[in-house]
């Protein structure tokens, strides 16, 4: 059997860091707002804690479960051992089997692009991977030349975005932006 050690500090692959933001933690925000509309987030996520990172990174490389389970039961002990902090959302998912479960399923779908969420659940998702990504190119662009986007930039930028959003859900079409909110379809 291999060995998996866990590094602190690693730089992921993109997908790794896209499966975690998108189909674990948004997902998750996504699940509580479509059980209950009176919860808003207006907020951009923080990034996953490296942990979450690297076991993502063991899940997309092919990593059955029952490993991953196992090599979770010796880091909890490990970390426990060495008095170590956990990052609260890391601890969460390493001090729960069931947590790592959901984790490890919810990254699985996403790899296999098959997410089992409803229609008002992906188009939560989406919303937040157009946000993320308009809001990432604009701080670019503000950055590298201290000013903000121009009208033609932003046209570019959002068409850019809904196109990185159709990519990452694996989807053909994108939400109606006119749609009501309690309708549960993209058409």
């Amino acid at each position: 059997m291999a060995e998996y050690h866990y590094i602190e500090g690693l730089q992921y692959p993109d997908e790794v860091l896209i499966a975690v933001r998108y189909g674990y933690q948004y997902r998750l925000d996504a699940e509580l707002y479509c059980q209950d509309e009176s919860i808003h987030f207006k907020h951009c996520l923080q990034d996953a804690p490296d942990l979450l990172n690297w076991f993502a990174n063991l899940i997309l490389s092919g990593i059955a479960w029952d490993v991953l389970k196992g090599i979770a039961a010796e880091l909890k002990e490990r970390f426990h051992r060495e008095k170590r902090n956990i990052p609260p959302m890391a601890e969460q998912i390493l001090m729960n089997q069931q947590d790592l479960r959901t984790f490890y399923e919810y990254i699985k779908e996403f790899q296999e692009g098959k997410l089992n969420i409803s229609n008002r659940e992906k188009k939560y998702i989406y919303e937040e991977i157009v946000a993320d990504y308009s809001g990432k190119e604009t701080a670019r662009i503000y950055k590298s030349e201290k000013r903000f986007p121009t009208m033609e930039e932003s046209k570019r930028i959002m068409r850019d975005a809904h196109e990185a959003a159709n990519m990452i859900l694996s989807m053909k079409d994108h939400p109606d932006e006119n749609e009501s909110e309690k309708d549960d379809s993209f058409e």
